[in-house]
């Protein structure tokens, strides 16, 4: 399930994941779900 929330990064870090192309928040979902250290399922 996913859910739509608010979150305020930095500019650069955004230009970063978007470089991967129009998909950008699956890199920051697995980023997020590493950090909180769960796999990527």
């Amino acid at each position: 399930m996913k859910e739509t929330v608010t979150l305020r990064i930095g500019s650069d870090v955004l230009s970063l994941i978007q470089e991967d192309g129009p998909v950008w928040q699956c890199p920051i979902n697995a980023a997020l779900r590493k950090a909180a250290g769960k796999s990527d399922a």
